[in-house]
């Protein structure tokens, strides 16, 4: 959280306002606030499993309010870490995402390992770009990379809050093992072409 001048910790993150309490606004480069953002985390939320998770997986779940107060919850394959307080993900064909967070910054990401049922959510603030030093960099890094799709904006996400997603199976004292025991056979199944998994005993 940002206030007037202080240094508020939330979860593992510390981060310092500016002396006015409110964040500065990017400029047409898109700097500005984001990169007082980006230099003001004194210490990172996204621990390294967070990380491990998110470079693993790719795959987000993005949540965003739509202008009539609505949920819009989106998929978003080019999730990455960019620092120790800040995720990015890539507007490829993501209109109402893109137009919700310009109006209303606030977004949550959840990202899940399906084999093991764990993964975490992450709750903050979002920046989109459409250029700037961030945006040119990350742009180089696809074009190097041979990425065909188009790169119309950026989103890079100040992370406030992050919390652990866990399946409820780990309340009844089944082991991670079991669980990604249980799955792989699932996801082998299914990739196979299995008829019979409507009977699959699974693990909620």
């Amino acid at each position: 959280m940002i206030a007037g001048g202080k240094i508020v910790e939330i979860q593992q993150i510390t981060v310092r306002s500016s002396a006015d309490g409110h964040r500065a606004e990017p400029n047409a480069a898109g700097e500005g606030h984001l990169q007082q953002a980006c230099e003001e985390v004194a210490m990172g939320i996204l621990t390294d499993d967070m990380k491990r998770v998110i470079g693993e997986q790719r795959l987000g779940f993005v949540a965003t309010v739509c202008p009539d107060g609505t949920p819009n919850l989106s998929p978003k394959g080019t999730m990455a870490v960019w620092d120790d307080g800040h995720l990015i993900f890539i507007d490829i064909r993501s209109p109402n995402t893109i137009a919700n967070l310009r109006q209303n910054p606030a977004i949550e990401i959840n990202i899940v390992d399906q084999l093991v049922r764990k993964g975490y959510r992450f709750k903050g603030t979002a920046e989109v770009l459409d250029a700037g030093p961030i945006f040119d960099q990350v742009l180089a890094s696809r074009r190097d990379r041979g990425a065909a799709n188009p790169m119309r904006a950026l989103v890079l996400i100040t992370v406030e809050r992050a919390l652990p997603i866990t399946s409820p199976a780990y309340d009844l004292g089944v082991s991670e093992k079991e669980i990604r025991d249980r799955y792989r056979c699932y996801w082998q199944d299914l990739w196979a072409g299995g008829n019979d998994l409507a009977d699959t005993a699974m693990l909620e």
